[in-house]
């Protein structure tokens, strides 16, 4: 197995902070965030939710990313 490249769009860097987070929470006798909350807490998920959905439901995934109208 390789682990994906920086920069890559796959949402690694995403993920590596979702765990920090979660393993964080653990510790301090808390549940894993959901998603909304996992995204303000890591400050990650602004511009797709590859890495978030990836963290939180694995699976092969697919982001169109956000309208115009979003930006």
């Amino acid at each position: 197995h390789q682990a994906a490249s920086p920069h890559c769009g796959l949402g690694s860097g995403t993920q590596v902070a979702c765990a920090v987070t979660a393993i964080l929470e653990r510790a301090r006798g808390r549940k894993i965030p959901e998603i909304e909350q996992l995204k303000v807490l890591t400050g990650r998920g602004a511009r797709s939710c590859v890495g978030l959905q990836g963290f939180m439901e694995g699976g092969f995934i697919v982001d169109f990313g956000h309208s115009q109208a979003m930006s």
